[in-house]
């Protein structure tokens, strides 16, 4: 290792060098002239002053040849930053976390590696309930005159997906020949008004629902119809049931209608 000073900020080391060997050989010199006359107190005081100056100029000279000191440098010591990447690859969505880990704090940034997908549409489709009706007749094709009334079951049959809605009322008409049948209609929930015919004018019947009478979906109404033929002679009558479009909240008419037509043969008495 090669020893160093700090900067030397003296003289110049051979200025030096030539007065220490100025004033050595002075006080040599003085040295021997106060020998001769015998005061040895002052010459060991002018011997000290000398070596005292030898040994600065030695000193001073050892300075000067020594190297210099590098200037002090300060190492600052600083933790690397740590980065650890993720990467996770779902369909054709690329997402990267990235972490940065310093001496003083950790911080995670998350970014994406590509175009977010929109959610996929769902379409949704709500079926809202109707109702259908149907009707349908069952009775006797025929009978004899004069022999009391007939008995006819009219049902109602709500064939839809929801119940009906607000009131409802059809018609049944019995146009006849020979003779004017008498017909009325009872049933639950309703209430019927004949109009009796004549030979050039069909027998109506009125029947409408009693709020706040409804038929549920996949339900029935039963009504009864009571047909009399009060003269001895013979004739027919057809009972025709129609709905009118709409009836209780429905769309559908194509199935609002009696086929085939009832007709009923009256024999004649006895």
């Amino acid at each position: 290792m090669t020893d160093c000073v700090l900067p030397a900020t003296g003289s110049d080391p051979l200025l030096v060098v030539l007065l220490a060997l100025l004033v050595l050989g002075t006080g040599v010199a003085l040295v021997l002239g106060v020998r001769r006359r015998g005061v040895s107190g002052a010459a060991i005081v002018v011997v000290a002053l000398a070596l005292g100056a030898a040994t600065a100029v030695v000193s001073d000279a050892r300075k000067a040849g020594a190297q210099e000191c590098p200037p002090e440098t300060t190492v600052a010591s600083t933790a690397a930053p740590t980065t650890i990447a993720a990467t996770t690859t779902a369909a054709a969505t690329t997402t990267t976390v990235a972490t940065t880990t310093t001496a003083a704090s950790t911080t995670t940034t998350a970014a994406a590696g590509g175009a977010v997908p929109t959610p996929p549409t769902v379409a949704t489709t709500t079926t809202v309930g109707v109702p259908d009706l149907m009707p349908s007749l069952a009775g006797p094709s025929s009978f004899r005159a004069l022999s009391g009334a007939q008995t006819y079951t009219l049902t109602v049959t709500n064939v839809g997906t929801a119940q009906t809605n607000g009131p409802m009322s059809f018609t049944v008409t019995v146009p006849a020949t020979g003779s004017v049948p008498i017909v009325f209609a009872v049933g639950p929930g309703w209430t019927a008004m004949t109009v009796l015919g004549d030979v050039d004018t069909p027998t109506t019947v009125t029947i409408t629902s009693a709020p706040p009478f409804s038929i549920p979906a996949g339900g029935t109404s039963t009504l009864t119809l009571q047909v009399s033929w009060n003269t001895v002679g013979g004739g027919q009558f057809t009972i025709d049931v129609t709905l009118p479009p709409g009836i209780g909240g429905e769309t559908n008419g194509a199935n609002n209608t009696v086929t085939p037509p009832f007709v009923v043969n009256v024999t004649p008495f006895p």
